[in-house]
C-alpha cells in the first residue's frame, strides 16, 4: 500500500506541469500593473485639468505643460484646443501602453524560462 502511495505521490508530482500563460492572462496582469496606474492615473489627471480649464478661468498653460510631461506623444502641444484633440486618443494611448507592458512581461517570462534551463 505504502509503494502505491508513493508511485502515486510521483506521478502526481511529475504530471504537474506550470501551464504558460496566455496572451489574455499577460493583457490581464498589465492592467493590474503599477506602471499601467500611473500612466492612467496621468492621463485622468490630463483630463481632469482640460475639464477644469474649460469650466472656469484656469492657466491653460500648466494644462499643456501637463499633457507635455507624461508623454502621450512625441510632439509638444502648444494650445489647449491640441491638448483636448489628442485626448480624444486617449483610449488608444492606454491601449498601446497595455500591450506594451503585457510584451515585456511575456518576454520576462521567456527570458526566465530560457535561463533556468540547462
Amino acid at each position: 500500500m505504502r509503494h502505491l502511495f508513493h508511485l502515486l505521490l510521483l506521478l502526481a508530482l511529475f504530471s504537474c506541469k506550470e501551464k504558460t500563460p496566455s496572451d489574455s492572462d499577460y493583457l490581464d496582469r498589465a492592467l493590474k500593473s503599477d506602471t499601467y496606474k500611473i500612466v492612467l492615473g496621468n492621463v485622468k489627471m490630463v483630463k481632469d485639468s482640460l475639464d477644469s480649464a474649460k469650466k472656469r478661468p484656469v492657466d491653460t498653460n500648466a494644462v499643456i505643460y501637463l499633457y507635455n510631461t507624461i508623454g502621450f506623444s512625441i510632439n509638444q502641444v502648444k494650445t489647449i484646443s491640441e491638448v483636448e484633440k489628442a485626448m480624444k486618443k486617449d483610449t488608444v494611448f492606454l491601449k498601446s501602453v497595455q500591450m506594451k507592458i503585457a510584451a515585456q512581461m511575456a518576454k520576462d517570462h521567456q527570458d526566465s524560462i530560457s535561463k533556468a534551463k540547462p
